[in-house]
């Protein structure tokens, strides 16, 4: 068997901010030999000292709640044993009258709180009497509700980070001071050389790159700056003079609640006896834009440790107007003080946490709730650089391999202050794109493509009686080793199905984790031909997850390398993803006892491509061009997938719609809200479903595609033995689909599923309407117990769903409502499992 853990003997922290100093505890009292370098001549320097230290439990999407509520559990445990400055007050979320939508808001977020908050600390929705009563300076009067976070409030970002220090040299963790990191090399040996400017050398086995505003200068040196989407913005804040209620008001039992002014983008919190008032400029008019530092592509000048920049207070006028009319007693004093200082922020306002392509560096920057994230995070890098691997799954929000070449430093400029995981317009206009994707795009329009959800159901009703031409947005790896048996073996240890033996096979697989957590979900398939005994793979899966996939198999290979079990350099990896496109044609199956209009539009344009069997490719010429024919759907009816180059892709796509045949049979463009359609009533999954799955749990459909014989090799796939989790935070990893007739969970992450007691059993992760139920139906998850048994089982009545604001009854089902190939199951049908 493989080691599971590969932490480093040593390893070197650049930075010395709150990140840097809490990386560096993390991994000492873990027993690895920390250097942490800053370069200043005491911590805190670049954008930690003037931290508004804001700290809460609020989270945008359930498993960012999960990283605020364990960072300040922790940090309220360190400052009951030293005095960190933390000021528990709660905090307020303030919801403006006559803005629903708002309302709408605060009352799922108030819902999908309950996955993740402590006991006896529920977040709530209170009313303006309630919020008056927290906070006696607030006028309710243009107030509509309040969001209340129990034991939040702020903490002194310098005396926290002296703290963890201190706690970290006490675990033997070495600090150097005056030690600005001028090179990064890495060895041969995998080791690492860092260079200080004035000529000190220190060595490696691995590097966390925790340099905050100067992180970017680093990606830039060692060829990773298109994983690093982040620029210097300035952030301002404003201190009020003595405000005469809170005069001597300074013990926390006494000092009032964080607000956040959502109408106008600002927090504000107590200084003393006057307010902070912290804007967030971008948010609130396009007219007053944050100052972004697009001319730093490497970060500040070096001299810029513990300078801010001049207040630029004309930018703060409507946030602090909009504040005064929620907070009367700012009008009527002065500000004393207006701090500007830099920060650094990503495109997509969330932090940098984990792996690079570069095995043995390590991202931990670009935090933009740096303070109140930091303590949660390091946690889960310091899993990750000791274990391995993540302790869960928060590759979407942190992993910095989620940004693709798109991700440009015009597209990063314009997103720098936004909502995460929001689909805003700002910079569309600018995101890279290749000649090729451009002209798909054109030609999508052209022929009447709706780029929004507005058309989803239209077209997966079209998709059931006739034939649609879409476009899929997969990844594509190769995984190589020609007449070596290498890539096999590497694939059989890393996924759970059993390889296709043929060329033109394809199989769905999973990948699991060393503790036997589903990490991808893989299509393979044999290329190359039967007779010249090749090894070489072609894998599609998550296009977002194209970079995160392809440095954790090379963390595999190179793990079997080291095990001797592959040879060194066997293995070839290769993304492809931005040099192949598919186009997908689908329609309704023959089982639907309709015409094979997706067969019959195959045969006119290739003759030779109706004939492909299911789940097989063939290399074809469709419409003179070179493709790779498979036959397979993700809608769940019957379906082709053209993989052509990026450059042919356009012009396919316009010949095929242009064809006679196409014509005649109706064909018309389709999205992926339509493909949602199909494929949920079906329970395909995608990446979103698997975050929670074990590769055990037979209901989470991956069971379904491991053979028995992969499950008693003498050296089985990653995680085989690994068992099932019988209790937990998150509980249970077990599959569920929720159904509901009138319910629309679009775009609403994490709903609670209740039982008839109100106790929370579940929750979901994706959904859709059906096409052909016409019911809205999401994939979700039900916890389990202590004692491992599921909390909630098909057939239980009480079940209930909170979105949006209301409660709807639910009905949980034994496997999903619509066969694959379109039929509706009987109701008395024997459950089966759910899988894709």
């Amino acid at each position: 068997m493989l080691p599971r853990s590969v932490a480093p003997s040593r390893a070197i922290v650049i930075g010395g901010g709150v990140a840097g100093v809490s990386i560096a505890r993390e991994l000492a009292r873990k027993g690895v030999g920390v250097t942490l370098l800053e370069k200043a001549g005491q911590l805190c320097a670049g954008a930690t000292w003037h931290a508004a230290g804001l700290v809460t439990r609020f989270g945008g999407s359930p498993k960012i709640k999960k990283v605020h509520v364990r960072a300040l559990r922790e940090m309220t445990a360190l400052h009951e044993a030293h005095d960190i400055g933390l000021h528990i007050t709660g905090s307020i979320r303030l919801i403006e009258k006559g803005n629903p939508d708002r309302l709408t808001e605060a009352k799922q977020h108030v819902a999908m709180a309950a996955l993740y908050d402590d006991p006896g600390l529920p977040t709530t929705l209170i009313t303006p009497e309630e919020v008056a009563a927290l906070h006696p300076l607030v006028d309710t009067s243009g107030v509509d509700a309040g969001v209340f976070t129990p034991r939040d409030g702020d903490v002194d970002p310098t005396l926290l980070t002296t703290c963890v220090a201190g706690l970290a040299k006490a675990d033997g963790a070495e600090f150097v001071h005056n030690a600005e990191v001028e090179t990064i090399e890495r060895r041969s040996d995998g080791t690492f050389e860092v260079r200080t400017g004035a000529g000190a050398v220190f060595e490696a086995d691995a590097v966390v790159n925790a340099a905050g505003l100067w992180s970017r200068r680093f990606s830039r040196q060692l060829g990773l700056e298109q994983t690093h989407p982040a620029f210097v913005i300035e952030h301002q804040y404003a201190i009020t003079e003595t405000i005469p209620a809170l005069k001597g008001k300074v013990g926390d039992g006494e000092r009032v609640p964080v607000l956040r002014d959502l109408a106008g983008s600002s927090y504000i919190r107590q200084e003393r006896d006057g307010l902070l008032v912290g804007p967030y400029e971008g948010l609130l008019s396009p007219g007053e834009q944050t100052k972004v530092r697009t001319e730093w592509a490497e970060g500040p000048p070096s001299h810029f440790a513990f300078d801010l920049f001049p207040p630029s207070l004309d930018r703060l006028e409507g946030c602090l107007l909009s504040a005064m009319s929620v907070v009367p007693a700012l009008g009527e004093v002065g500000f004393k003080s207006i701090v500007n200082g830099p920060t650094i922020w990503t495109g997509d306002s969330l932090a940098r946490c984990g792996r690079t392509r570069l095995p043995g560096y390590y991202d931990f920057n670009s935090l933009t709730y740096g303070v109140a994230q930091s303590l949660a995070l390091a946690e889960y890098l310091g899993h990750i650089i000791t274990e391995g691997e993540q302790p869960y799954d928060m590759a979407t929000e942190f992993d910095p391999l989620r940004y693709g070449g798109w991700a440009t430093p015009e597209y990063t400029a314009a997103k720098a202050i936004s909502y995460p995981h929001e689909s805003r317009p700002a910079g569309r206009d600018v995101v890279a794109k290749s000649d090729a994707h451009r002209a798909l795009q054109a030609t999508l329009a052209a022929h009447g493509a709706v780029f929004s959800f507005s058309n989803a159901g239209v077209e997966a009703q079209h998709l059931l009686r006739a034939v649609g031409l879409g476009f899929a947005s997969f990844s594509k790896l190769r995984v190589r080793s020609g007449a070596s048996d290498a890539a096999s073996r590497l694939l059989e240890r890393v996924t759970t199905n059993s390889l296709p033996k043929r060329a033109g096979r394809t199989r769905l697989t999973y990948a699991p984790t060393s503790a036997g957590n589903i990490l991808a979900e893989f299509t393979v398939t044999r290329t190359g031909t039967d007779g010249n005994g090749s090894h070489d793979f072609y894998l599609c899966a998550s296009r977002d997850y194209a970079q995160h996939d392809l440095a954790w198999l090379e963390q595999q290979r190179a793990l079997l390398e080291e095990a001797g079990l592959v040879e060194a350099g066997a293995v070839e990896l290769v993304d492809c993803t931005d040099e192949v496109e598919i186009l997908h044609v689908a329609g309704p199956s023959a089982q639907a006892l309709t015409p094979d209009v997706q067969q019959a539009l195959m045969h006119a344009l290739c003759p030779e491509a109706a004939s492909v069997p299911f789940l097989q490719m063939r290399n074809l010429r469709v419409c003179g061009v070179e493709a790779a024919v498979f036959r397979i759907s993700f809608t769940g009816e019957a379906g082709y997938e053209l993989h052509v180059s990026a450059e042919d892709a356009a012009p396919l796509f316009d010949q095929i719609l242009r064809s006679d045949k196409a014509r005649a049979l109706g064909c018309r463009p389709f999205g992926s809200a339509a493909v949602n359609a199909l494929r949920v009533e079906k329970g395909f999954k995608v990446k979103a479903d698997l975050d929670f799955a074990h590769w055990s749990e037979a209901r989470a459909g991956v069971d379904a595609f491991i053979p028995d014989a992969r499950k008693h090799e003498v050296l089985p796939f990653l995680g085989k033995d690994a068992p099932a989790p019988l209790g937990s935070e998150q509980g249970g990893r077990l599959a569920a689909i929720f159904d509901n007739s009138s319910i629309n969970l679009r775009r609403t992450p994490g709903p609670p599923i209740r039982d008839a007691t109100g106790r929370v059993v579940g929750f979901t992760t994706t959904s859709a309407r059906g096409a052909i139920t016409g019911r809205t139906i999401a994939l979700g998850y039900v916890k389990r117990g202590e004692s491992g048994a599921p909390l909630a089982l098909a057939g239980d009545a009480g079940l209930t769903l909170e979105s949006l604001g209301q409660i709807w009854p639910v009905e949980l089902l034994s496997r999903p409502p619509v066969e694959v190939g379109g039929k509706p199951r009987p109701a008395e049908a024997e459950p089966i499992a759910a899988s894709g």
